[in-house]
């Protein structure tokens, strides 16, 4: 981690996916809440709620080419998000999942985008598993959703 990312954040700068994971990590939370996407102690099934929305609304963008406003990591970057990613979906933490996705699917296809012909191929296998990543998540999330009203 660089100091210039941290002094960039510090001042209310915007900074690439990859590059905010290492401070969540440091300080020993979950990317969502370092993103004020969620808050440390709240409910687990309204946390998982709001993923799901995320995920989903960064999907539809994704998938059908909204551009947006993200400062995209490299592919070998994202290629990291991406196996954290299903990480965290194996592991069952699904709020972090969701915001990864969230972050992740706009990044991926800004990168895809913004790629040259000699990063096309490599951009968008990282945009397809992002693609099967959060179908899994939508498909786990939104049946436990179901489940929860029952």
């Amino acid at each position: 981690m660089s100091v210039g990312v941290v002094r960039k954040l510090e001042r209310g700068g915007t900074a690439s996916l990859p590059s905010r994971l290492p401070i969540a990590d440091a300080l020993g939370t979950d990317i969502a809440v370092l993103l004020g996407q969620q808050a440390p102690r709240r409910s687990m099934d309204r946390d998982e709620r709001a993923a799901l929305r995320l995920v989903s609304a960064a999907t539809h963008d994704a998938a059908i080419g909204i551009p947006a406003d993200v400062e995209p990591g490299s592919v070998e970057e994202l290629r990291a998000v991406v196996l954290r990613a299903d990480a965290a979906y194996w592991e069952g933490r699904y709020t972090e999942l969701g915001t990864l996705l969230g972050r992740l699917l706009p990044e991926a296809r800004a990168r895809f985008d913004a790629a040259g012909l000699d990063e096309r191929e490599a951009a968008a296998s990282v945009l397809i598993d992002t693609f099967q990543t959060a179908g899994m998540a939508a498909n786990v999330l939104g049946s436990r959703d179901r489940h929860t009203r029952r």
